[in-house]
């Protein structure tokens, strides 16, 4: 995500600036006069609280072909999808769900800690799912743009608006780019991601 979050270079009175560059279609970056950088959705300021969601169940690894598609797993055959509607906090931290532990899922979770924007590492498996996903006012992003015509897929099979990036090669390349061009206002992120990788 960080690529993403660097994109929301502006400041709220970035819209009352004149714009000088604009890339993009309904989802769009523009630069201001200023040099500041602003993402847009249908030409409104959008600054993206995301996540990376790849649930993985304790006991499973994808290192070893243990990881279960999460989109599909019910474990307790209740034939409701376990991680996004029967997830739960645990409280007192037993890895058992007691009483007072109602059920909530995910995608109520994401959405009461204001996640706007998911990031997938695959495509779904569960379409009626994503479905859910962008009623619950969460948009998904992913490395989907390179598929021809998979917005129109999305769209028909799962009855919402897909937006894919003009150019989806070059646009992680030109996300850092930006970075590096203002590096001294937005090192703190590649501070906190190098403190990740190593461990610090």
């Amino acid at each position: 995500m960080v690529f993403l979050t660097a994109l929301f270079f502006g400041d709220t009175m970035a819209a009352e600036q004149k714009i000088i560059e604009k890339r993009g279609g309904k989802v769009k970056v523009v630069k201001y006069k200023d040099g500041s950088w602003q993402l847009l959705v249908n030409d409104k300021p959008y600054f993206i609280r995301g996540v990376v969601f790849n649930p993985v169940n304790i006991g499973q690894a994808p290192d070893d072909a243990t990881q279960q598609d999460w989109m599909d797993e019910d474990d307790n055959q209740d034939g409701i999808i376990d991680i996004p509607y029967q997830s739960w906090l645990d409280k007192n931290k037993n890895n058992i769900r007691d009483d007072d532990e109602p059920l909530e899922g995910d995608f109520s979770l994401l959405k009461k800690m204001g996640v706007n924007t998911i990031r997938l590492y695959h495509l779904p498996s569960n379409n009626s799912l994503v479905g859910d996903i962008y009623k619950n006012g969460i948009y998904l992003c992913g490395g989907g743009s390179l598929l021809r015509g998979i917005h129109q897929l999305f769209e028909k099979e799962i009855g919402v608006t897909v937006w894919t990036v003009e150019e989806p090669l070059t646009s992680i390349a030109r996300g850092t780019g930006l970075i590096a061009e203002h590096f001294e206002e937005h090192k703190h992120l590649l501070n906190n991601f190098s403190n990740f990788r190593t461990g610090k």
